[in-house]
């Protein structure tokens, strides 16, 4: 016998995440409800149980700009999609219960950013259309730090041979309003001088909320400093088994000092816990 149900409560949904062995921070409530807010939606999750499998699946619903009350649904900014614990013998029945809910509350259509290491694509490409986007990069934190060093590619170990001739240094900032906002600061003016979609700019209850911790997450910020000077900040968010890098930030009159390997040289160290740090 299955269970299936739709989740608004952050009661319920941290009690269910608690049943999972490993569940990415990606999936926390209050990540999910950051973007919830960003999207002008409402944040739910679909949970379905039987005796072989469970599956969580965060997603928002946003009103279509049709006459009739019409939504879609997508997965919060980053990766997820339907996390699947257990055999993948329940997936069509999940995902036909799943259907009906959407056919009764009027939702025309669905988009999903899979996750890249929990591979749950592959399971659902039996019950809808999948298109490949874009590589993206992991290193394995399960290895010593000396062959994650060896690794590196010609380029990156120049770069990080640069940084360090420069006297560029990297920390780890407290997670304080003053480093918040030099963060946002240097972030806006990545964004404008990459010419950015509005998309990727956040106010700044974003950056304050992404900071605190949840039952399945830290975030750090990382900076780098040159001669007393935050030049580049990094926001991580490190899970149970993943750490990844979410947003990065940086001064460009010091873009020829070479940082971003540095930086990202450094932010190995916070997540030793996690298998991965996307």
């Amino acid at each position: 016998m299955s269970c299936f149900k739709i989740i608004d409560q952050a009661s319920l949904w941290n009690v269910l995440l608690k049943t999972f062995i490993n569940i990415d921070c990606y999936y926390s409530y209050e990540y999910g409800k950051l973007f919830a807010n960003k999207e002008n939606g409402e944040l739910f999750a679909a949970y379905f149980e039987d005796n072989t499998t469970k599956i969580f699946y965060p997603f928002i619903k946003r009103k279509v700009a049709y006459e009739e009350e019409t939504y879609d649904i997508v997965t919060p900014y980053g990766y997820g999609g339907p996390l699947v614990e257990g055999s993948d013998i329940s997936i069509l029945e999940f995902y036909r219960l799943f259907c009906e809910y959407c056919s009764l509350n009027n939702i025309i259509a669905e988009t999903i950013r899979f996750h890249p290491l929990y591979k749950n694509n592959k399971i659902f490409e039996k019950v809808m259309d999948i298109e490949y986007i874009r590589q993206t990069t992991s290193v394995d934190l399960t290895v010593s730090l000396e062959e994650i060093r060896q690794n590196y590619s010609s380029m990156n170990k120049r770069n990080i041979k640069k940084a360090k001739m420069n006297n560029v240094s990297c920390f780890i900032g407290e997670n304080n309003l003053d480093n918040i906002h030099k963060f946002i600061q240097m972030y806006k003016e990545t964004m404008d001088r990459n010419k950015a979609a509005s998309y990727y700019y956040f106010d700044e209850n974003y950056f304050i909320e992404q900071v605190k911790d949840t039952s399945i997450s830290k975030t750090y910020l990382l900076f780098a400093q040159f001669n007393h000077e935050i030049i580049a900040g990094i926001m991580v968010i490190v899970g149970k088994e993943y750490s990844h890098y979410h947003l990065g930030a940086s001064k460009t009159n010091y873009l020829e000092l070479k940082f971003e390997s540095s930086i990202c040289w450094r932010n190995l160290f916070p997540p030793k816990t996690c298998k991965r740090i996307h």
